[in-house]
């Protein structure tokens, strides 16, 4: 058993909370998730898991390819490469969240500058996305 954080909402009330659970009920908890049970998680993982950024990737890289690459490290908890929302095109990065933090951290020693794809790969500790100011999409008179 794994120590793992969850947050949800019970009742209309966000929770965080800690528990132990075999790895194997992880799989049942997360489809609930997904098919919208009323009282539902809305995060659930590793409580040790980090997140990396990999930047200056090929437009061409799949995220099977970069899965495969990045898998040889430790348990890729999450990989998505993120794209243009208009012409559904790679931005050219991706963020990836490993099980494990000392996973992460080897990863972001061994690929970062390393060839991929045909271009030098950027590898970092992911950071948060500040706080931007809402943008008023009405049209102005």
């Amino acid at each position: 058993m794994e120590l793992k954080t969850a947050l949800g909402f019970v009742s209309q009330r966000l929770i965080l909370f800690e528990i132990f659970i075999p790895c194997q009920f992880l799989a049942i908890i997360l489809k609930m998730v997904s098919v919208g049970h009323r009282n539902h998680l809305v995060y659930f993982g590793n409580s040790m898991s980090k997140k990396i950024y990999i930047g200056n990737l090929s437009f061409q890289t799949s995220e099977d390819s970069l899965n495969a690459k990045i898998s040889e490290f430790g348990e890729v908890v999450s990989l998505r490469i993120i794209t243009d929302r208009d012409t559904g095109r790679s931005k050219g990065f991706a963020f990836a969240e490993f099980a494990n933090g000392e996973d992460a951290d080897k990863a972001i020693e061994a690929l970062n500058g390393q060839d991929f794809d045909g271009r030098n790969l950027r590898v970092n500790e992911a950071q948060d996305r500040p706080d931007r100011p809402r943008r008023d999409s009405r049209p102005r008179y």
